[in-house]
């Protein structure tokens, strides 16, 4: 009876040239030696590997949170540098204008260096105002 293309189970025991039947009715004789198959050295391997691991991840681990203490401080540090440099530049800034201010303060005056005395009547506080003794005191007390 074939099914499905193949012999049937009646035909495929009777073609088998060794049968499990001869195996088991065999008389037994002799001893057991037993092999190495390497299973003993590769388990002591992987074992030796799988410490060696372990500790190369602790290590690991510690240095991972040096490496990290030490950029939180760097980050600090980093920080307090550009609170610093903030801090500064807002002086320069208010230092430059004050500069500025006096530069002009200065190139006005220097425009009346060359001026005579009585020259001074011509500016501002004293153009086209009754000159009083006040006014004279004020005068005076520049000079």
């Amino acid at each position: 009876m074939m099914l499905w293309g193949r012999r049937s189970d009646t035909q495929h025991l009777e073609s088998r040239v060794l049968k499990w039947e001869y195996i088991v009715s065999q008389s037994k004789s002799g001893s057991v030696v037993e092999t190495d198959t390497g299973c003993v050295a590769y388990l002591e391997m992987k074992q030796n590997l799988t410490a060696l691991l372990n500790e190369t991840t602790v290590r690991l681990e510690n240095e991972l949170d040096v490496v990290t203490k030490s950029l939180n401080k760097s980050e600090h540090a980093q920080n307090s540098t550009q609170k610093e440099l903030q801090k500064t530049e807002d002086l320069l800034e208010s230092c430059s204008e004050s500069l500025t201010e006096t530069k002009s303060t200065l190139s006005a005056a220097r425009k009346f260096e060359n001026v005579s005395r009585w020259d001074i009547l011509l500016t501002e506080p004293y153009f086209n105002r009754v000159f009083t003794e006040e006014l004279y005191e004020q005068l005076t007390s520049s000079w």
